[in-house]
Order: C-alpha cells, then sequence, then structure tokens
C-alpha cells in the first residue's frame, strides 16, 4: 500500500477537515475550542470520525488542544497537537487565530529539504476556499518555537497572508 494512503487520515484531518469546519462557522469552532474539555472531546470525536472513512485508521495519540494569548500581538490561539507527523505534509500543529473580521488557520508541517533529503519544516496556512499556502520555512518543530513564530508574524499584520 502507498504509503500515503496509509497515512490519509492523518492528512485528512489537519488539512482538509479542520480548516474546512473552521471557515464553514468560525465563530461556532472558536467557540467549541475556547472549552479546554469540550474542544479536546470535539477534536478527539472528529479525529475517531475521520478515521472511520480511511482505509487506514490511525491512533490519536498525542492530539492535544492548547490555548495561547501570543505576547506581542496579544492575539488569541488555538493550538491543535497533532499526532506526530511521518511524511509530508503531514503536520506537527494546526494553529487556529481568531480575529474580528479573519479566521486564521495555519500549520507547521513536515517537510525534507530538496538538497540534503534531511528533514525540516514549513509554515503552511489555508485560506476559506481551500487554497494551500506555502509561507516558507518553519519553525523547529516544538511548541515554543511555532508560538514564536506566529506571534512574529501576527506582530506585523502585513506579514500576514489573506487567509479568508
Amino acid at each position: 500500500m502507498d504509503p500515503r494512503e496509509k497515512r490519509r487520515h492523518h492528512y485528512l484531518y489537519a488539512h482538509r477537515v479542520l480548516p474546512q469546519l473552521a471557515f464553514q462557522d468560525p465563530a461556532g469552532f472558536c467557540a467549541r475550542l475556547s472549552n479546554p474539555a469540550a474542544g479536546q472531546a470535539s477534536l478527539e470525536a472528529l479525529w475517531a470520525a475521520v478515521g472511520a472513512d480511511v482505509q487506514t485508521a490511525l491512533p490519536g495519540d498525542g492530539l492535544q488542544l492548547t490555548q495561547h494569548v501570543l505576547p506581542r500581538s496579544g492575539r488569541t490561539v488555538f493550538l491543535v497537537e497533532l499526532p506526530p507527523p511521518q511524511i509530508m505534509p503531514e503536520a506537527y500543529y494546526l494553529a487556529v487565530l481568531p480575529g474580528p473580521d479573519v479566521l486564521g488557520i495555519l500549520t507547521l508541517e513536515y517537510s525534507e529539504d530538496f538538497e540534503s533529503g534531511e528533514p525540516c519544516t514549513v509554515l503552511g496556512g489555508w485560506t476559506s476556499d481551500g487554497t494551500h499556502l506555502n509561507m516558507g520555512k518553519g519553525a523547529e518543530p516544538t511548541r515554543e518555537a511555532f508560538l514564536e513564530q506566529l506571534d512574529s508574524m501576527t506582530d506585523k499584520a502585513e506579514d500576514l497572508p489573506e487567509l479568508s
């Protein structure tokens, strides 16, 4: 079986299902995430539902919701930590950045350096029309480094792509 097919569950969850649900009802989606217990339960139930629709369901080990306030920008971020990625373009994290007029969906994705073949990360994003954005080199694959990268981007509004 093709490795991408074996890992389809991970990809669909982070790159298709979560962004689609977030953009369909931004206020409702963020309200669900703002309640830590209900948000975590909702993400786990969704992981199971996506797994039921693919050939190979993956365990949800490591799936975790946390909420943060970025120090410089003061923006709230709902951070979804995903089970460890193994192939491109699976994500380590998906960040939901609610705003007054725009909802940001950003991902820190597993990638490989095309010259060396060494693992690296890419900062990705999704727009409300389903367009995937590649915003270049990502942070180290830790929660702290990704939050720092998000904070440095949101500190300067001109650095943020048009996400919705």
